[in-house]
């Protein structure tokens, strides 16, 4: 019998922790519970005030610079940590929502490592609104504390429209 990597259903060993509007400049998950393996947000329809703006996500409030750093594709290459955030997205249009974006933060409350996120997302071209653009990468935020909020916002301006949902992940 093989093992399955995989979950039977997409949400297997998913737990639902909060729903949220995305409104204003930006959106703070605080008091994050600490007993979960792994945190997992799904962003759905963003849809950003001004054109062509991307998501990105900043945990602890950390607004220093060069200590997270993002990885477009999976290379065994040096990377340098040179922002104060991860993008989670390529640029959006602003009239079209219909992009989904995931970010996994893998064992977020380790206090002796580094943290190591995944990103995936899709959106709307801000050129061409008849097509998308992918992204897939890495990110690492390189400080051993716990992960204890994640600060969604976008490259400028607002959000119009978006949701938000925060899972644990056991």
């Amino acid at each position: 019998m093989g093992i399955s990597l995989l979950p039977s259903t997409p949400h297997e060993g998913l737990t639902l922790l909060s729903t949220t509007t995305l409104s204003g400049a930006s959106v703070t998950l605080s008091s994050l519970p600490q007993n979960y393996v792994n945190l997992r947000i799904y962003v759905r329809n963003f849809k950003p005030a001004t054109d062509a703006q991307e998501i990105r996500a900043q945990v602890n409030g950390d607004t220093t610079a060069s200590r997270h750093a993002n990885a477009g594709t999976f290379s065994a290459t040096a990377q340098s940590y040179g922002n104060n955030y991860w993008a989670l997205t390529q640029s959006n249009d602003n009239s079209v929502a219909i992009g989904t974006s995931m970010l996994e933060l893998v064992d977020y409350t380790n206090t002796t490592t580094a943290k190591m996120v995944l990103i995936q997302s899709h959106t709307v071209n801000a050129t061409t609104t008849t097509q998308y653009n992918f992204y897939s990468g890495a990110g690492v935020y390189n400080q051993t504390g716990a992960v204890t909020s994640i600060s969604i916002f976008t490259s400028s301006g607002n959000f119009t429209s978006g949701t938000l949902l925060l899972y644990g992940v056991n």
